[in-house]
C-alpha cells in the first residue's frame, strides 16, 4: 500500500504507502520514454504543462521501498506526451525527487501565463501525523525525506504547503492535482460534486473560467494499494486506462467518477481493501480538460461557442418539427370529427362530446402549427448563424 497522494491537472501529486510500515502492498516508481514531443498543437490551452514526481527508492533505510512509483509516471509520461501533446514534462525519479527538487520544480510554474494548464503527479510515500490542535496533518515523502513523526515537518513536503503552491503560485487557468498515496485524502476539502453534462455548451464553460481540482487515490484515513493489474497501482492503472480510453474529450469530474468506481471494486477485489478515491474542487468554477490531439473539441473557444449556437438551432428546429406534426394531427382529427358531426342524421340528436372534440382539435392544430412553423424558423436562423460564426 501507498502512504502517499497524486494529483493530476493543472497540479497532479501521486504518493504510494509502505508496505512494510502499512502491512500493505509496495507503491510505485518509473518515468518518462525519450523522444519529442508532438508537433501538432491544440488551442484548448496556451501550454500544458506536467509535473511528475516518481519514488521507488529512498535515501533513509527506514523508509521502505516502492515498486510502481516510476513505471507509473513513465507511463502517464508518455500518454501526455503521445496523445495530448503536453509541452513540456518535468519528470523527478528517486534521487531528483528531493524536498528542495521537488519544490524547485513546482515554484518554477509560476512563469505560466493564464491560459496555461498544469498537471501534478507524485508517486511515493505520504505520511501522517497529528497537529497541535489535535487534526491530522498530511505529507509527501520526498526521496531523502523521513517516516518519523517527530521529523516529517522538517524533511517532508506538507499537503498544505502543497495546496498552498497550487492555488497561490501558479498563474495557470487549469490546475489539477493527483494524488496516488496514502492518507491523500487530506487533501480535499469537499465530498463528491455531481457529474457535469458532456456537451459542447459545458465544455466552453469548463475551458473557460479558471479551475483548481484535486483527486486522491484514497481518502484521509486510507492506505492505497501500489501494485495492481499491468504493473501499475491499482489507482494509477484505473487513470492510465480512463485517459486511453477513445473520447473528444474528459473534464476532471468526469475522470474522476470513472476512477472511483474501477478502483473501489478492483480495490475490493484484492483481499476486502477499501480504498475511495476523492475528488475536490479547491477553487473556481470551469474543469481541467484532457483533450487529445486532433480532437474536434481542441477548436477556438468561438469557434466552440458557434458550433454550440449551431447544435441549439437544430435542436429548436427539432421542436418546430414536432410542433408542425401535432399541428397536422389536430387539423386531421378536426376534419374527421366534422364530417362525422355533419354526416349525422337527424335522429341523432345533439352530439356535444363530438363538437368539442372538434373545436379543440381545430384549436389544437391551429396552435400548433403555428407555433411549429415559428420555431422551425427561428432554429433555421440559429443554426445559420452559427455556422456563419463557425466559418
Amino acid at each position: 500500500m501507498r502512504s502517499g497522494l497524486r494529483a493530476t491537472g493543472a497540479l497532479a501529486v501521486a504518493l504510494a504507502c509502505s508496505p512494510t510500515a502499512l502491512g500493505a502492498a509496495p507503491t510505485r516508481g518509473l518515468g518518462p520514454p525519450e523522444g519529442e514531443l508532438p508537433t501538432a498543437a491544440q488551442p484548448v490551452y496556451g501550454r500544458q504543462v506536467a509535473v511528475l514526481v516518481g519514488i521507488d527508492r529512498y535515501a533513509d533505510a527506514d523508509v521502505p521501498g516502492l515498486s510502481y512509483a516510476v513505471r507509473d509516471v513513465d507511463a502517464l509520461a508518455a500518454l501526455l506526451r503521445q496523445r495530448f501533446g503536453y509541452d513540456e514534462l518535468i519528470v523527478l525519479r528517486n534521487e531528483a525527487a528531493t524536498r528542495e527538487g521537488v519544490l524547485a520544480a513546482l515554484s518554477g510554474l509560476s512563469s505560466l501565463q493564464p491560459e496555461d494548464a498544469v498537471l501534478v503527479f507524485w508517486a511515493g510515500h505520504g505520511a501522517t501525523a497529528v497537529g497541535a490542535g489535535g487534526e491530522s496533518v498530511g505529507y509527501l515523502v520526498p526521496y531523502e525525506g523521513s517516516l518519523w513523526p517527530d521529523r516529517l515537518p522538517v524533511e517532508d513536503i506538507s499537503m498544505e504547503e502543497l495546496r498552498a503552491l497550487l492555488l497561490r503560485l501558479i498563474p495557470a487557468r487549469h490546475r489539477l492535482l493527483v494524488v496516488d498515496a496514502c492518507y491523500g485524502g487530506l487533501l480535499t476539502v469537499r465530498g463528491r460534486e455531481t457529474l457535469p453534462p458532456h456537451e459542447l455548451a459545458y465544455l466552453d464553460r469548463a475551458r473557460r473560467l479558471p479551475a483548481v481540482q484535486v483527486l486522491t487515490a484514497g481518502g484521509v484515513d486510507q492506505q492505497v494499494l501500489d501494485t495492481g493489474p499491468g504493473g501499475h497501482s491499482v489507482f494509477t492503472g484505473a487513470l492510465l486506462d480512463a485517459l486511453s480510453a477513445p473520447f473528444d474529450y474528459r473534464t476532471a469530474s468526469e475522470l474522476s467518477f470513472e476512477v472511483q468506481d474501477h478502483v473501489q471494486r478492483a480495490s475490493f477485489a484484492r483481499g476486502g481493501h477499501l480504498q475511495t478515491p476523492e475528488f475536490a474542487r479547491l477553487e473556481g468554477g470551469g474543469d481541467f480538460l484532457f483533450v487529445p490531439l486532433g480532437s474536434p473539441a481542441a477548436r477556438s473557444p468561438a469557434a466552440l461557442r458557434a458550433a454550440t449556437l449551431a447544435r441549439r438551432g437544430q435542436v429548436v428546429q427539432a421542436g418546430g418539427w414536432g410542433l408542425l406534426a401535432l399541428g397536422a394531427a389536430g387539423l386531421v382529427t378536426g376534419a374527421v370529427t366534422h364530417a362525422r358531426y355533419t354526416s349525422a342524421p337527424l335522429d341523432a340528436g345533439p352530439m356535444p362530446a363530438l363538437y368539442q372534440t372538434n373545436r379543440a382539435a381545430v384549436t389544437t392544430g391551429w396552435v400548433a402549427g403555428g407555433l411549429g412553423a415559428a420555431a422551425l424558423g427561428f432554429g433555421f436562423t440559429i443554426e445559420a448563424r452559427g455556422q456563419r460564426e463557425e466559418r
